[in-house]
């Protein structure tokens, strides 16, 4: 397996363990989570609206969750919290999105009204 393909192996790996880490931990207040692995790190982002120590404290929560899930060679994990919504370019930057909330205003949105 090369680099390349062993990076992305990796990385997949701590995408499917964040998402399993997150299920039932997500504050309505959050709008959105991604997660890019860069160098030897891992860059959990939220974006919120209100009080940003809750989404903060889902943060936290959800690297103890991943810590007891992948175990010791995760690596180091800084979370950020951002205020409300992502940016048109925050697929460029901010890495694979976990969790997206839908909304009344998102097209995927439906309702049996």
């Amino acid at each position: 397996m090369s680099d390349k393909q062993d990076r992305l192996a990796r990385e997949n790996s701590y995408v499917l363990t964040a998402v399993q880490a997150l299920l039932g931990r997500i504050d309505p207040s959050v709008e959105a989570v991604a997660l890019r692995f860069e160098g030897d790190r891992l860059y959990l982002r939220f974006w919120a609206h209100g009080d940003p120590s809750v989404a903060a404290t889902d943060g936290a929560e959800t690297i103890g969750e991943m810590e007891g899930l992948y175990g010791p060679d995760l690596p180091q994990i800084d979370v950020e919290v951002r205020p409300g919504s992502p940016s048109e370019d925050a697929q460029e930057w901010a890495g694979r999105f976990l969790y997206w909330a839908k909304t009344p205003d998102s097209a995927e949105y439906e309702t049996d009204e």
